[in-house]
C-alpha cells in the first residue's frame, strides 16, 4: 500500500508541471450571437497557396443554416473560403463549393470535428464530418490561394475585412482550429477524430501546422468573444492518471513477485522508493526556491521598468535640450557669416585706390585724411592735431585695436 501511495504522490507531481505547460491551448473559443463578435487577423498565407487543410472541433449553438465560423477574404474575392456551422455551405475561390448539410448531420449543441482538404495538383476540395468524408468538389486548373486577405473568425466577410450580416453570426464555440500546409489524406483526417478531442495527435503534424491553436488563441478579440475551459482539462489529467497508474501497477506487480521470490529485491525496491521519495521531497524544496528566486526577480524587473522609465524621459530631456543648444549654434552661425561677409566688405574697402596702403603708413599719414588733405594748414588745424595728440595720453597702456580706433572717430572726430 506504501509503494502505491508513493507512486500516485509522485505521477501527481509530474502531471502538474505537465498540463500546466498546455493547460492554455485547452481552451476553447465561445463567441456571443451579435455582428460584434468576432476574431480578426491577417495572417500570413503563402505556405497555404499550393494546398491546406482547416481542421478544427466545432460546437453549433444557434439554429439555421446561415452561421458562419471561417470566412478569408482576399481584396478580389470576398469569399476565397467560406465555412457554415452546418456543413451546408463550404466554397472555396468564389465559385466551388459543396453542400454536405446532410451528409454532416450536425446537431446543435453537441462537439463535431470537420477538415477542409485541398491541394493545386489534385484540384480538389474533400470536406470531412467527424473522420467521414461528407463532400466533394473541384477547383480550375492552376488556382491557388489568394494572400493578403482577412481571415474573420465568427463571421462572413461580404467585403474585405467587413460587411457583417447578423443572421451568419456564428454564435458558437470553436477549439483545436489547425491549418496544415498540405492536403491530408483521408486516414490522417480519420485518425485525428478518432483520437478525440482531448489528444494531441494534431502536434504530429507539426512539421506542416503552419497556423496553430495555440496561435489563434493569442490574436485580438472585438466583442463578445472569451475563452472557456475546456473538459478535455480534466479529461486529459485523469487519463494521463490511468496511464501512469496502469504503468505503475504493472511495475508493482512485477515488483511484487520480485520480492515473493527473493528479500534482496524486496530491500533493493525498497532502497529505490525511498530515494524516490527524498528526490520527491528536494525537488519540492527546489521548487519552493525557484519560486522565490521568481518573486525576487519580478521585484527586479519592476525596478527596472521604473528606472528604464526614467532614463527614457531624460534622454526625452537631453534630446529637447540638444535641439534648443542646436538652434542656438544655428543662430551664432548666421551671425557669424554675417559678420563675415561685413569683414569681407571692409577688406575690400581697404583694398580699393582711395585708401592709404596700412602696411606702409606712418603717423604723417593723418594728413592725408579729408579734414587735412589738399587744404591749407591752419593755426586752427594745428590746434586740432594738439588736442588729438594730447588726448591720447589717457590711453598709456591700451592696446591699439579697430575698437580702441573706432572709440577715438566716434568721440573725438
Amino acid at each position: 500500500m506504501r509503494l502505491q501511495l508513493i507512486c500516485v504522490s509522485y505521477l501527481m507531481v509530474l502531471l502538474v508541471f505537465e498540463i500546466a505547460a498546455d493547460d492554455e491551448s485547452y481552451r476553447a473559443l465561445k463567441f456571443g450571437g451579435t455582428v460584434g463578435d468576432y476574431v480578426r487577423f491577417k495572417p500570413d498565407m503563402q505556405a497555404f497557396t499550393d494546398g491546406f487543410s482547416i481542421c478544427s472541433w466545432i460546437r453549433k449553438l444557434r439554429s439555421g443554416t446561415g452561421p458562419h465560423w471561417f470566412s478569408y477574404a482576399s481584396k478580389i474575392h470576398d469569399n476565397e473560403i467560406s465555412l457554415t456551422d452546418d456543413g451546408g455551405v463550404n466554397w472555396l475561390f468564389q465559385a466551388d463549393r459543396v453542400n454536405a448539410r446532410s451528409a454532416a448531420g450536425v446537431s446543435i449543441g453537441e462537439w463535431y470535428h470537420f477538415c477542409l482538404c485541398w491541394s493545386v495538383s489534385s484540384r480538389a476540395g474533400v470536406v470531412y464530418h467527424n473522420g467521414r468524408q461528407t463532400g466533394s468538389f473541384s477547383t480550375p486548373t492552376g488556382r491557388r490561394l489568394a494572400l493578403n486577405g482577412y481571415l474573420v473568425l465568427g463571421q462572413e466577410q461580404d467585403n474585405y475585412g467587413g460587411g457583417f450580416d447578423s443572421s451568419q453570426s456564428f454564435g458558437g464555440e470553436l477549439f483545436k482550429l489547425n491549418i496544415f500546409s498540405k492536403k491530408l489524406a483521408g486516414t490522417e483526417v480519420s485518425e485525428m477524430y478518432s483520437a478525440g478531442r482531448c489528444s494531441d495527435v494534431e502536434k504530429e503534424h507539426d512539421d506542416t501546422r503552419q497556423l496553430k491553436w495555440e496561435q489563434i488563441l493569442l490574436q485580438p478579440r472585438t466583442g463578445n468573444v472569451r475563452t472557456v475551459r475546456e473538459m478535455c482539462t480534466v479529461e486529459r489529467k485523469l487519463h494521463l492518471v490511468e496511464v501512469r497508474l496502469a504503468e505503475k501497477q504493472k511495475e508493482l506487480e512485477s515488483t511484487q513477485s520480485d520480492l515473493r521470490e527473493t528479500k534482496s529485491g524486496r530491500e533493493d525496491i525498497m532502497d529505490q522508493l525511498n530515494r524516490t521519495t527524498i528526490n520527491l521531497e528536494k525537488k519540492s524544496s527546489e521548487l519552493d526556491v525557484v519560486k522565490s528566486n521568481l518573486e525576487v526577480t519580478t521585484g527586479q524587473l519592476t525596478q527596472m521598468k521604473t528606472q528604464f522609465g526614467q532614463a527614457q524621459a531624460e534622454l526625452s530631456q537631453t534630446k529637447r535640450d540638444l535641439e534648443e543648444a542646436g538652434n542656438r549654434l544655428n543662430e551664432t552661425l548666421a551671425d557669424l557669416e554675417l559678420k563675415e561677409d561685413e569683414l569681407q566688405e571692409i577688406k575690400a574697402g581697404l583694398s580699393g585706390s582711395d585708401c592709404f596702403k596700412v602696411a606702409n603708413s606712418s603717423h604723417w599719414d593723418v594728413l592725408y585724411t579729408a579734414p587735412f588733405f589738399d587744404k591749407v594748414l591752419t593755426a586752427e588745424m594745428l590746434e586740432i592735431l594738439n588736442r588729438s595728440w594730447e588726448k591720447l595720453e589717457y590711453f598709456k597702456g591700451i592696446q591699439v585695436t579697430e575698437t580702441f580706433i573706432d572709440f577715438f572717430k566716434t568721440y573725438f572726430p
